[in-house]
């Protein structure tokens, strides 16, 4: 995005409209200070060299602004010219819309100059542990009551009589946008038409075919996404907006890997972490959660598991703030209420099957579940997790790498015992989550876009050392199916395919030839001939065959070996290929597009729009 700016720096504006305040300051300082020797003065220069902002609240904003100043003083009896040349500071106050004045008409002499990063003060510093009293902030401006009883925040009156007001219009790919002046845009009128209106800066604006898409608590959370935007920050976008009049308005994306600059870093992870406290605030969210565990548990604890009454009493929640499932658990957690950390955990795209853990087995940044994108960074470094995993001594089910032992793993049905899902501190992998900030500073000004990100932090995921170790010692008694079946297994992989073609006809996996061929996405001839050696087998077609087949990683990783195709990971798409056959064995190839689908990597198996379209995945 390129965009002119109407000044380069907010010095440059100063510089441009206040120097007339700033002179008759420094005027005043001289009089009173350099003219005991001297008749009189000549102010030859003045530069704007820096700016610090020392407070901002709505659009109120105090600063400091340091310069440097060249003046003659001129003693007219002898024609004697002193020529100064002093570094000042001096305070001046107000707002961006409104205009600057001098706080007070005293400046000041300073030792050399400031020169702080433009929005320096603009964007509050909150650490996590005043989130929720910021969020106060935010709702004694707006809704009070919610501070004091539990209620659902009603967003069609806490701004009524306020600047903001809330719109339907189409914004492309963002969810949300927030105006900061006045403007003319298109907006959804009554009969669902987009007509061109009039609006005023704080106007939010919600992209109405999102809003149809999404559930009612995303609605919700992305208008006071927006309003935390105009309440907290408004000083640091009217700034922009002061400096180039086109940007009166800023948008919020879904966008992963984005690179953007640190205040729009920390603005997003402000909205982002704010959003939901406004929505649930700690101390009345509290009141209610324990009304609802009170409750619950008196009518279910006899009849149902502690599960099920985890998973009622997150429901409950988040039906009554309108909020998301996800939204709810985690507030829930902050909250205090451990249990709810292994309850309807949402990973790539889909609802995991919850679980629970002794409540001193996770330390912070810790988690039994990795998604499939973690695990596929995690696989590229460390190579006895891929051993274990080929060998079948891990398996990879819910999200989680658990011990493959019959006590807790089906696998029949390729899934966790009960007895697993109930104790996956005794079964279950540990990772240890580190995240790092980036942002690219450059361009500071041409940056405009927000962008509200899923995670905005690099991330490194390592085994934790005391659970593997723990781990490791019951894989040593726990033999594979692989491992005890292998010599079943023809030489030769025509043969082994035919083989285990013929055990899927027995399981009724697959029927026949024709139905083998259209649910590993290749054409029946060529099927065929890979099954009498007239054709060198593919790579992609072998995984492909071998995840129709329900076939576990050992076996899959068997046939590339008979077919000459052994993989090394040395590449990129031999990763991604390793993490397929490691992570989805015995799930089918619809299943793993839409795992791969939801990481953005549905392209590494080469399947065909006519097995998307047959199977509904366009």
């Amino acid at each position: 995005v390129i965009i002119i700016m109407k000044y380069d720096s907010f010095k440059e504006y100063l510089q441009l409209n206040y120097l007339e305040i700033i002179n008759e300051a420094l005027e005043e300082w001289i009089q009173e200070n350099d003219l005991k020797d001297f008749d009189s003065y000549i102010v030859n220069n003045i530069k704007v060299t820096g700016i610090k902002f020392t407070k901002s609240r709505k659009d109120k904003v105090e600063f400091i602004v340091s310069l440097v100043a060249t003046y003659d003083l001129v003693d007219n009896g002898s024609d004697t010219i002193l020529h100064k040349r002093n570094c000042f500071i001096y305070n001046m106050h107000g707002s961006f819309k409104s205009g600057f004045k001098g706080k007070d008409k005293d400046i000041k002499v300073q030792e050399e100059e400031i020169d702080e990063k433009l929005s320096k003060g603009l964007v509050p510093i909150i650490s996590l542990k005043e989130l929720d009293v910021y969020a106060s902030k935010f709702l004694k401006e707006y809704c009070r009551e919610a501070l004091e009883v539990p209620i659902k925040v009603d967003l069609n009156n806490i701004f009524k009589d306020k600047e903001i007001k809330v719109y339907f219009s189409d914004l492309g790919e963002a969810y949300g946008k927030v105006y900061f002046d006045n403007d003319k845009v298109f907006l959804y009128n009554e009969d669902l038409e987009l007509e061109l209106k009039e609006i005023t800066a704080g106007t939010i604006l919600i992209d109405l075919d999102k809003f149809r898409d999404r559930p009612s608590g995303a609605f919700r959370n992305t208008v006071i996404h927006e309003a935390v935007h105009w309440f907290f920050h408004r000083n640091y976008f009217e700034l922009r907006l002061l400096l180039n009049e086109e940007m009166n308005s800023f948008s919020c994306y879904k966008k992963d890997n984005c690179i953007y600059d640190e205040d729009i870093y920390w603005m997003e992870w402000q909205a982002k972490h704010l959003a939901p406290r406004i929505l649930m605030p700690k101390k009345t969210s509290l009141m209610k959660l324990e009304e609802i565990e009170n409750d619950i548990y008196e009518k279910y604890e006899n009849t149902k598991s502690n599960v099920e009454i985890y998973e009622m009493i997150i429901r409950e929640f988040a039906r009554f703030y309108e909020v998301s499932i996800q939204s709810a658990r985690i507030r829930i957690i902050e909250l205090g209420r451990k249990y709810a950390e292994g309850v309807l955990n949402f990973i790539d795209d889909q609802y995991v099957d919850s679980y629970i853990f002794k409540e001193k087995a996770l330390k912070k940044n810790q988690s039994f579940t990795i998604s499939s994108k973690d695990l596929l960074i995690l696989l590229s470094t460390n190579i006895m997790l891929r051993n274990k995993l080929e060998r079948e001594e891990y398996v990879y089910i819910n999200k989680m790498i658990v011990v493959n032992n019959p006590k807790y793993v089906d696998n029949k049905n390729y899934k966790l015992t009960e007895y697993a899902l109930n104790n996956v501190d005794e079964c279950c992998m540990i990772f240890n989550t580190y995240r790092e900030d980036y942002y690219n500073n450059e361009e500071l000004n041409k940056l405009y876009f927000l962008f509200n990100v899923n995670d905005s932090k690099n991330k490194y995921i390592e085994i934790d050392v005391n659970q593997n170790e723990k781990l490791l010692k019951q894989t040593l008694i726990n033999t594979s199916h692989y491992e005890t079946h292998k010599h079943n297994l023809p030489e030769s992989f025509e043969k082994t395919l035919e083989y285990h073609y013929k055990k899927a006809r027995e399981n009724n996996i697959i029927r026949t030839y024709e139905q083998f061929a259209e649910e590993s996405d290749i054409d029946v001839k060529k099927l065929r001939k890979y099954k009498n050696g007239e054709l060198e087998p593919d790579k992609i077609d072998i995984i492909k065959m071998g995840l129709a087949l329900r076939l576990s990683s050992p076996y899959i990783i068997n046939l590339l070996e008979k077919a000459d195709k052994k993989m090394n990971l040395n590449n990129l798409d031999n990763t991604f290929l390793f993490t397929i056959i490691y992570s989805f064995p015995r799930v089918g190839l619809e299943k793993i597009y839409l795992e791969l689908k939801a990481i953005g990597k549905e392209e590494i198996l080469k399947i065909s729009n006519y097995y998307l379209e047959f199977h509904n995945l366009l």
